[in-house]
Parts: structure tokens; C-alpha cells; sequence
């Protein structure tokens, strides 16, 4: 089985989707990956992580964990 893990595409749909208040249309257009690429980002990320990016207080941890470069 392959490991997986975070990309840079999965940091930039989190951070879409945090400008897009949460909006997977808003964080759709922001991030120019379909509605569909944005759910799929979502639920890999809350795999990989066990954060779940549609909860805000679990958003806001991933988004300084991105920003430290913990990823």
C-alpha cells in the first residue's frame, strides 16, 4: 500500500476553503479545483490528519499546522 500524504494542492484547498468561510462553491471558485477535487481534498486530509477541516476550531489547527510547514 502506497503512503499518501498531504501536497500542496492540499494546503491550498484548505486555505480556499478558510477564505471561502467554509464554502466548498466559494473554495471551488478561489482555488480553481472543482467542487468535487474540494470534497476529496477535505476527506483526505481529515484521514491522513484525524482533523476534520469542517469543523472550525479543527480548521484552524490545520491551517497553522500548513503555515508551520508541518504537513
Amino acid at each position: 500500500m502506497a503512503t499518501r500524504k498531504l501536497n500542496e494542492d492540499d494546503a491550498l484547498v484548505i486555505r480556499a476553503y478558510a477564505d471561502g468561510n467554509m464554502n466548498c462553491n466559494t473554495a471551488a471558485k478561489l482555488s480553481h479545483f472543482s467542487k468535487t477535487a474540494i470534497y476529496d481534498h477535505l476527506d483526505k486530509v481529515h484521514i491522513l490528519t484525524g482533523k476534520n477541516p469542517r469543523n472550525f476550531y479543527e480548521l484552524q489547527e490545520l491551517l497553522k499546522m500548513f503555515e508551520k510547514g508541518d504537513s
